[in-house]
């Protein structure tokens, strides 16, 4: 089963913050999350990248689906 995320004010702070319970949630069971955002590929990237997260993503509010990113 997939479980689909919003990013902003859901998993994260409204200023992209990510507390070290769920980070470590998603690394654990990556396979399982799909994070959804309005936020750009760039955007995206970088926050994976900063909190060493690869999961899928949907982005620009729907507008185009990332593989996994890490």
């Amino acid at each position: 089963m997939k479980c689909f995320i919003d990013f902003d004010g859901t998993l994260a702070t409204d200023d992209g913050f990510i507390n070290d319970e769920n980070i470590k949630i998603i690394q654990e069971r990556g396979n399982e999350f799909v994070l959804v955002t309005g936020r750009n590929v760039s955007q995206i990237t970088k926050i994976f990248r900063e909190y060493k997260i690869s999961i899928p993503a949907i982005g620009g509010n729907g507008a185009f689906l990332l593989k996994k990113i890490g």
